[in-house]
């Protein structure tokens, strides 16, 4: 399933959870359009690399990207409005509080894609 296709109401909450939908929906790789199953795989991987090997080059990667909403993803860890910088965000991901509340994020972002969407 293209992601384009997805409802409108789930892009919505993915958007309101982190996910950058428009970004998505409008992106192409290698001139094919982005498939549901690519995005929750991309956000697996992400997560996973929190959970489990407790990477600290994701956060750099979280900061980068333009795959997320920054603002959105770390609502209630980040405390200034926007200028989000990795060395920081380290330090606050130290804390377990903060980093479950933005791997139940992630997990959110994957189950609505894979619920929603069949791949």
């Amino acid at each position: 399933m293209l992601f384009r296709s997805l409802p409108i109401e789930t892009r919505k909450h993915l958007s309101n959870i982190g996910l950058n939908c428009h970004l998505l929906a409008k992106s192409r790789v290698d001139n094919k359009l982005i498939i549901v199953g690519s995005v929750a795989d991309a956000v697996e991987i992400i997560r996973n690399n929190i959970v489990i090997n407790r990477d600290d080059s994701v956060y750099y990667e979280l900061c980068e990207c333009k795959f997320f909403k920054r603002e959105r993803l770390l609502k209630g860890i980040w405390t200034c409005k926007n200028n989000i910088y990795p060395s920081r965000l380290i330090k606050l991901m130290k804390v377990e509080n903060n980093r479950t509340v933005l791997i139940e994020r992630l997990d959110m972002i994957i189950h609505m894609l894979t619920t929603t969407g069949t791949y």
